[in-house]
C-alpha cells in the first residue's frame, strides 16, 4: 500500500481510499496525494474539496481510480 501512495505522489494519480475517522466511520475518498510520508499524507480530498491530512494507518484499502487516466 505504501508503495502505491507513494508512486501516486509522484506520479500525481487519483487513488479511491477506503478510510475509518476517529469516531470509527468508514469513508470511501477519492484523493490526489501531495505529500506522503511513513505515517501520514497530505492529499486533495475531492469529497471534501480541500487539502486534508490522512494517517496512513487508517487507510484500510487502496485502488488507483483508473477513471482518471
Amino acid at each position: 500500500m505504501k508503495r502505491l501512495l507513494k508512486a501516486a505522489e509522484e506520479n500525481h494519480n487519483v487513488l479511491k481510499i477506503f478510510y475509518i475517522n476517529q469516531a470509527g466511520q468508514v469513508t470511501e475518498r477519492f484523493i490526489r496525494v501531495l505529500k506522503c510520508d511513513e505515517s501520514s499524507l497530505i492529499a486533495y480530498c475531492y469529497w471534501r474539496k480541500k487539502i486534508r491530512r490522512f494517517a496512513v494507518a487508517n487507510i484500510l484499502a487502496v485502488e488507483k481510480n483508473h477513471d482518471s487516466a
